[in-house]
């Protein structure tokens, strides 16, 4: 009997020890925004405003605003066990500025091949959770609409992870 339960034990030991734990932490990096924000050009009261998702353009569509008006939101970049390496904004329009917010407290996890300017961001090993604030300024002109892609790399085999928003403007 004694050698039955070893035997047992020693089996379910040696499959266990097969299995790569390796995996376990092999998320694909995500994203968390807080409410958008608008700001209106002429200092009228923000107003939080929606976006949903557009599958025939593939992308998520932020509700309209205006011309000027500033944009403001949030991102949380989560990698669950695996750590942050890098984040960057692409938009491929001169019409909208985008800038990052609160860069003091930012550029104590940079690299210093990071570029806050071009919203290149590289991070020191050891962060899983970042919050990144933004701001965006359409300076279109007549209605239209931009797009711009967030991405966050993790040293995860899942990673990279983006997203693409479309802005209409007024």
């Amino acid at each position: 009997m004694k050698k039955t339960i070893v035997l047992s034990f020693l089996a379910g030991l040696l499959l266990l020890s097969a299995c790569s734990s390796s995996d376990e932490t092999q998320y694909k990096p995500v994203f968390a925004f807080s409410y958008l924000v608008v700001y209106p050009q002429f200092g009228l009261t923000p107003d939080t405003i929606d976006f949903h998702a557009d599958a025939a353009a593939q992308c998520y569509v932020i509700d309209s605003i205006d011309t000027a008006d500033t944009l403001a939101f949030t991102v949380g970049l989560i990698g669950y066990g695996n750590m942050l390496t890098a984040f960057s904004a692409d938009w491929k329009t001169a019409d909208l500025s985008l800038a990052l917010m609160d860069t003091l407290s930012l550029k104590q996890v940079l690299t210093p091949a990071s570029s806050i300017k071009q919203c290149q961001l590289y991070f020191w090993s050891g962060f899983t959770a970042l919050p990144v604030s933004m701001r965006l300024v359409p300076q279109l002109t007549g209605p239209s609409h931009t797009d711009f892609r967030l991405t966050v790399v993790s040293d995860s085999k899942y990673s990279p992870s983006d997203i693409t928003f479309r802005l209409p403007v007024r």
